[in-house]
């Protein structure tokens, strides 16, 4: 009964936060476009190359405790207090850093402007290294529906801020003053809903094995970290902050929706396959239905984002932003890799493995790099492609190595995505193409290629048996997690699954 409580906990868990995030998604569209229309390339760049750069010191701020508490099965109120002031300590450090290394930065690409935004983003390490332990609080009470309102209402604040500025100023300080309110607004959020407050630090608590944790956490996200925003970087060193604008155009429709849903639903599978870990059976059947799960829903995303780039990017930017369709389309290829890899991390993080996923990352992020720089001469274009085939190279091995170190079925994991992606969200995708190149006009090109896209879809799900199977099993575990949500709610259930799940609390 606990695993089905566990199960349907994750799924009720997992609906709220997809809900919430699609509402994210939203108001980073309506940003993106609004901003799109009221700034250049060339701002967008320029703010780029001080995130590609200065995000690091994010990862530092957070220097892994935030999933080192998730995952962690039980925490004291000690420990809970240590981990608030070591973050709080660390942002402020990396704060402070950041400030002190405008100039280098600035010199670094040649561009004067970026010492003041550098200087003015600083203060976000600070904010977000106070609101991290009050928002683990929230994750751990599995209270997944007041986090996501959280992370929901900081960017629409972040954009309303933003919107604001922009009647004094269509600069690049509208981009900063978005991020630097939205910042401020899920700290405040965050206090006021964790129902928690730390106490003074103590050297006692038993924090060695979640500063272990958390060390070979923070190595793998460095390490990541520079594979990813590689591109950014060589781009705005290379090709300057206009070209930088367009390709982080490109990656902000495409891939930071897809980190806006990884990162809450990470936080909603972590402390569950955690507490199914020691149930073989049971975890590798949470971890095909999760790769299933992503395989169908991302896969069919990006199959049709690459298909349909050119009318998107004319509807979102305008017909002055054309550049940024190629690169849209190319992205979205390796975004359904990219997508597929989350399974790996739920994997190591909920299993315990960081040291196993750091020993990976130091073999095989190198390989993303050195993808992403042989493109790099043919401009952005060349980095795109250099993206998208070192992603799909590196899902391959990281499939490899998971089910290597934790026994998990690698092999079944990847058939069941290979089915997915060739059996529906490529035939999908395909559609939506040629039914696109069938009429003129962007707002007929959506509409042809979405009806041909769920035509392609509804056929396969009729006359391939395999989709039709794994389309069931996904609707009735749906299913299931909403009927026993309203037995919950009406009182005919046990009701106590979240309490019994509630790490706080213990």
């Amino acid at each position: 009964m606990a695993d089905v409580d566990l199960a349907s906990t994750a799924v009720r868990g997992g609906a709220v936060t997809l809900l919430a995030q699609g509402g994210r998604i939203l108001v980073g569209f309506t940003s993106t476009v609004v901003l799109a229309r009221l700034l250049s390339p060339s701002d967008f760049g320029l703010v780029a190359m001080a995130v590609a750069v200065v995000g690091v010191a994010d990862l530092l701020r957070d220097f892994g405790l935030s999933t080192a508490a998730i995952q962690a099965k039980h925490l004291s109120q000690t420990q809970k207090s240590n981990l608030f002031w070591i973050n709080a300590l660390v942002g402020g450090i990396c704060a402070a850093g950041v400030f002190l290394l405008a100039v280098p930065i600035a010199a670094f690409f040649e561009q004067d402007a970026l010492i003041g935004v550098v200087r003015a983003l600083a203060a976000a390490f600070l904010i977000n290294g106070l609101s991290t332990q009050f928002k683990v609080q929230i994750t751990r009470q599995l209270r997944f529906g007041r986090l996501a309102c959280i992370e929901f209402t900081g960017p629409l604040m972040g954009l309303a801020c933003g919107i604001a500025v922009s009647l004094l100023t269509t600069s690049y300080w509208v981009i900063v003053v978005q991020q630097i309110s939205a910042a401020t607004t899920g700290l405040v959020l965050s206090v006021f809903s964790a129902r928690w407050w730390p106490g003074r630090p103590r050297r006692c608590g038993q924090m060695s094995d979640l500063l272990t944790f958390s060390l070979d956490m923070l190595g793998t996200q460095l390490i990541a970290y520079v594979a990813k925003n590689v591109d950014s970087i060589a781009i705005g060193r290379v090709w300057g902050p206009t070209q930088l604008g367009i390709y982080d155009r490109a990656y902000q429709v495409l891939v930071v929706p897809l980190n806006q849903l990884n990162a809450p639903l990470s936080r909603v599978a972590i402390p569950v396959f955690a507490r199914l870990s020691g149930d073989d059976a049971a975890f590798t059947t949470a971890m095909r239905k999760a790769q299933l799960l992503t395989s169908y829903c991302t896969g069919t995303i990006f199959a049709l984002s690459a298909a349909l780039a050119e009318p998107i990017v004319a509807v979102l930017f305008g017909p002055e932003w054309t550049a940024v369709a190629p690169v849209l389309a190319i992205l979205a290829l390796g975004g359904v890799f990219r997508s597929l890899m989350q399974v790996c991390f739920w994997i190591y993080t909920s299993l315990g493995l960081t040291r196993a996923q750091l020993k990976f990352y130091l073999s095989a992020q190198p390989i993303l790099i050195a993808a992403v720089l042989i493109g790099l001469p043919w401009g952005i274009v060349g980095v795109a492609v250099g993206h998208s085939v070192g992603f799909g190279i590196y899902w391959i091995l990281s499939l490899w190595w998971v089910g290597r170190v934790s026994g998990v079925d690698s092999c079944r994991l990847a058939t069941d995505a290979v089915r997915a992606l060739l059996l529906f969200a490529a035939p999908v995708g395909t559609a939506a193409f040629i039914g696109c190149r069938l009429v003129s006009g962007t707002g007929l090109q959506l509409l042809v290629g979405g009806l041909a896209a769920g035509l392609a879809a509804i056929l396969a799900v009729a006359t391939i048996r395999p989709v039709r199977a794994d389309i069931q099993a996904l609707v009735g575990l749906a299913r299931r997690a909403v009927r026993r949500s309203s037995r919950t709610l009406d009182g005919s259930g046990d009701g106590r699954a979240v309490v019994a799940g509630d790490g706080a609390q213990r």
